[in-house]
C-alpha cells in the first residue's frame, strides 16, 4: 500500500501539467483508464482502511462506505492523472502542427510529401512518451526500429526520417531542435 505525504503529494502535483481549456475532454482513453486503475485502487485501499478498523461495525458498515469512498476518491484522482498522461502528447495536436509547419523545417525536400514525412514525426512524438526519460540518442535504435517497421508507403528510409522524428521528439521535450544527420 503506498501512503501519501505531503511530500509525496507535493512531487507528484509539481509534475502534473494543468490541461488546456481548448483539449479538455479530448483523451477519453486516458481519462477513462486512469479513473478505473484509480477508482479499482481506491476502492481497495478503502476497504483495507475499514477491515483495519477492526470494529464491529466498521467491517458491516465502513466496509462498504470506505469501498465506496475510496472509489470515488481514486476515480477522480486517477481520472484527472490519467488525462494528464493522454495529454503527454495530443496526436491531434501535433499532427495538425507538422502538417502546417513541415516545409519551414531545414531539413525539408520538396521531393517529398507530408505523407512521406508522417510516419517520421509520429514515431518521434509517440516515441517521446514511450521511451519518458531517455535521451534521442538513447532512443534511437528502437525508434528506428520503429520506423521501419511502421513506416507504410513513406518514400523516406531511416537516414532521411530521422532529423523529423528527432524534431518531434524536440518539440514535446521543449528544446531548441539541432538538425541531426
Amino acid at each position: 500500500m503506498t501512503i501519501v505525504t505531503q511530500e509525496t503529494h507535493v512531487q507528484l502535483h509539481d509534475n502534473v501539467r494543468p490541461v488546456a481549456e481548448a483539449d479538455r475532454d479530448t483523451h477519453v482513453v486516458g481519462t477513462s483508464l486512469g479513473a478505473a486503475a484509480g477508482g479499482i485502487a481506491g476502492a481497495a485501499a478503502g476497504a483495507a482502511a475499514a477491515a483495519a478498523t477492526g470494529i464491529a461495525t466498521g467491517l458491516v458498515m465502513g466496509g462498504p462506505i470506505g469501498g465506496a469512498i475510496g472509489l470515488v476518491a481514486g476515480a477522480l484522482v486517477g481520472g484527472v492523472l490519467g488525462s494528464e498522461m493522454g495529454e503527454a502528447a495530443n496526436p491531434t495536436a501535433e499532427e495538425h502542427y507538422w502538417s502546417t509547419s513541415y516545409t519551414t523545417e531545414p531539413y525539408y525536400n520538396s521531393s517529398y510529401t507530408y505523407d512521406d514525412y508522417r510516419p517520421a514525426y509520429r514515431v518521434g512524438y509517440e516515441g517521446y512518451n514511450q521511451h519518458a526519460g531517455k535521451t534521442f540518442e538513447d532512443a534511437e535504435p528502437f525508434l528506428r526500429e520503429e520506423y521501419i517497421a511502421n513506416r507504410g508507403n513513406s518514400r523516406l528510409g531511416w537516414d532521411d526520417a530521422r532529423p523529423a522524428t528527432h524534431s518531434a521528439w524536440q518539440r514535446l521535450r521543449g528544446g531548441a531542435v539541432t538538425v541531426v544527420n
